[in-house]
């Protein structure tokens, strides 16, 4: 057992290392949900953009949890962001309403999951 005296770390230690990991789970939310993202345009792949969204929750929690109010507010802008972004996508309209233009060479020049094999 540990005495008083032999504690490795104070109490008050103990909540920055706390604060500071909170911290770096959000930023590696955020940077993984901007990655989420990245793929989901370049592929259209919609399991991309569900983890963008879930990331960014994430990330958004964590610096509520900590209170940093600056990060917080840009986790916040980029869950509103994905919220817009979502029906409003390319990948969304060509969903809704490409169909055969897919196969045009001119598409397929831009949207490399839908080339012709």
């Amino acid at each position: 057992m540990l005495t008083q005296q032999g504690k490795l770390i104070s109490d008050a230690e103990e909540e920055e290392v706390a604060i500071n990991i909170d911290n770096l789970y959000g930023h590696l939310l955020f940077q993984k949900s901007l990655y989420s993202f990245t793929e989901y345009c370049l592929r259209g792949d919609l399991k991309h953009f569900r983890a963008a969204q879930r990331s960014s929750d994430k990330s958004y929690h964590f610096f509520q949890q900590i209170g940093d109010a600056r990060l917080g507010v840009i986790a916040s802008e980029l869950r509103t962001l994905l919220k817009l972004f979502e029906d409003q996508s390319t990948w969304s309209n060509i969903k809704r309403h490409g169909g055969s233009l897919i196969q045009s060479p001119i598409w397929t020049t831009y949207l490399p999951k839908f080339r012709p094999k």
